[in-house]
């Protein structure tokens, strides 16, 4: 027969402790519901609808989100969520970049050697062409009524290797959003992919990425009125920036 090393009041202290938080929990319970604070099931949010493939460049405006998906590697639709469901807006070999607003989207879709900027209702109906070209149009952005978008222009001399002077430039171009000519308002010393991000003050603020070791983030004010782009950030690591409707510029950053 086994013994306790406890003296038996030991042993009762010990069971009236294990039990007290019991005891304590239903009086809890039983004086929340009585003042109609019980605690409520966690809800849950409705699903408004299902998508197969990962959304790429997610933009939202007023309950409507917008995003492109691809296929194989390559970004073949551009689609919407909203209350009624999610939509196909437009199709195409390739569609690289687009922009909305309140009433209206813009994209570039890839038309076997050339390019072409369309626009149409946020519903994608009745397409219209404001701009074709044979380069790619990169990182749109809609500004003050006008459409910016970078392009990677050619090398002066090919195969002249890395000497910066002689690499393909991004070169930014701009477009009224009801179309016209398109016009160049500046340039980049950068050869790779970039983002116009945002306007102010007359000012263009652009993002651009070197794809080489150790990779490189940079974003650049490029002023409008004539000037040099100046590079305000180089970050390593490829991120993303905003900038917001009073000129404060925010980006991601390693620490």
């Amino acid at each position: 027969m086994s013994r306790s090393r406890f003296p038996k009041s030991r042993q009762h202290a010990g069971k009236v402790s294990r039990s007290l938080p019991v005891v304590l929990s239903v009086i809890l319970i039983a004086g929340l519901s009585f003042f109609g604070l019980r605690p409520k099931e966690p809800s849950t949010s409705p699903m408004l609808g299902k998508i197969t493939t990962l959304p790429l460049s997610v933009t939202g405006r007023k309950g409507q989100w917008f995003w492109l998906e691809a296929d194989k590697g390559v970004t073949i639709r551009l689609c919407s969520l909203d209350s009624a469901g999610v939509h196909t807006l437009a199709k195409g070999e390739y569609i690289a970049t687009y922009a909305t607003t309140e009433s209206a989207l813009f994209w570039s879709v890839q038309k076997g050697k050339q390019w072409a900027i369309l626009s149409a209702g946020l519903d994608g109906k009745n397409p219209r062409t404001l701009w074709q070209g044979s380069q790619e149009p990169m990182g749109m952005r809609l500004a003050e009524g006008r459409l910016y978008w970078l392009e990677r222009s050619s090398a002066p001399l090919p195969d002249s290797g890395p000497f910066a002077p002689l690499l393909p430039r991004l070169e930014i171009f701009a477009l009224p959003q009801e179309g016209g000519k398109a016009q160049k308002v500046g340039s980049l010393p950068e050869s790779e992919t970039g983002e116009v991000i945002g306007l102010h003050d007359n000012a263009l603020y652009v993002t651009a990425f070197r794809n080489a070791f150790p990779q490189k983030y940079c974003i650049y004010h490029v002023p409008l009125q004539g000037g040099t782009a100046v590079r305000l950030v180089g970050e390593e690591g490829h991120f993303r920036a905003t900038l917001t409707k009073e000129g404060t510029l925010y980006w991601l950053a390693y620490s």
